[in-house]
């Protein structure tokens, strides 16, 4: 099964109800991230996770967010990442998104 979201599909759901996580550094996240995602750095995920529901989907942005999509689908999450990371989904106009 694929958990990844296409980038050019995030203007489409990012308003939808569903956590919306970045797991980059606070510094990254502060210098530009995507609308409403809020910033858990990965170091500090496990911490988070006791709070969040199972069932209420997750997109994950951050180089360690596949990683992560994969274990916690693991563990009955509906968990998502952004194919090709942050990166991928800034290079897609327009910049209103972020």
């Amino acid at each position: 099964m694929n958990y990844f979201i296409n980038p050019q599909d995030i203007p489409h759901i990012i308003n939808t109800d569903a956590y919306f996580i970045d797991l980059r550094d606070q510094y990254q996240f502060d210098d530009l991230h995507i609308k409403n995602f809020v910033n858990i750095p990965y170091e500090k995920f496990s911490s988070y996770l006791p709070s969040l529901s199972k069932n209420k989907p997750m997109c994950q942005s951050g180089h360690i967010a596949k990683k992560l999509a994969l274990e916690l689908n693991n563990q009955n999450y509906q968990a998502y990442y952004i194919d090709g990371g942050f990166q991928a989904f800034i290079s897609i106009p327009p910049s209103m998104y972020y």
